[in-house]
């Protein structure tokens, strides 16, 4: 695209590395003017008379400045429009939540100046229509969560039981069994505990086969 600095006069064809930048009240100025008028600190804008910084520049991306400005807008925007389709009743309730976001974005972009355009989005968060504040939107993420785990731990099987398949002994024994030394260790990877295999001592006193 053709850049041009209404500054200094001068564009991409007789400077081919000129670089273009917009400040925040939308007025074009070249690299070595902003450099220039802006290299003592704070200086009034040549187009307006606002007061800016050279910090307060930003490369133009858009050929068009008007585009340029609406994305602009349009990001800031977001921050305050941020509910979901989820957030509402009905799919019309959406839609008309969609249709008021276009519609401020065609009054801020009647705004001449960058104050009013930034008053008037944070005047929009008291809106519980249009915004929804960061406790609620946390609130909402935390119970997610809580659900998606509840959903997971159903999913869960059971720990499966060693000694659910052995037949419990039909008489009971009148003194304590004292396990050998020898057999007392536990191998918790191999599924037997010190639990386990006294169980199985004691049963197989009561075993025909053995």
């Amino acid at each position: 695209m053709d850049q041009f600095c209404p500054q200094c006069k001068s564009d991409s064809y007789l400077n081919p590395n000129i670089k273009i930048y917009i400040s925040p009240c939308y007025h074009k100025m070249c690299e070595n003017c902003v450099s220039r008028i802006f290299s003592q600190g704070e200086s009034a804008c040549p187009e307006c008379g606002t007061l800016l910084r050279r910090i307060n520049f930003i490369s133009q991306t858009f050929e068009d400045i008007d585009v340029e400005r609406e994305c602009r807008i349009r990001k800031m925007l977001n921050r305050v429009f941020n509910k979901e389709e989820t957030d509402f009743d009905s799919g019309d309730e959406y839609d008309d939540y969609l249709e008021m976001y276009e519609d401020v974005i065609q009054e801020l972009m009647q705004l001449k100046n960058d104050m009013l355009v930034t008053k008037r989005i944070e005047s929009l968060k008291d809106d519980a229509f249009i915004h929804k504040s960061e406790i609620i939107a946390k609130r909402r993420k935390v119970q997610e969560n809580v659900d998606k785990s509840t959903s997971t731990a159903k999913d869960v099987q059971v720990s499966y039981d060693p000694l659910e398949d052995v037949e419990k002994p039909t008489v009971m024994l009148k003194r304590a069994i004292e396990l050998p030394d020898r057999y007392r260790y536990e191998c918790t990877p191999a599924g037997y505990s010190k639990r386990i295999t006294g169980y199985r001592a004691v049963y197989s006193l009561f075993d025909e086969n053995i």
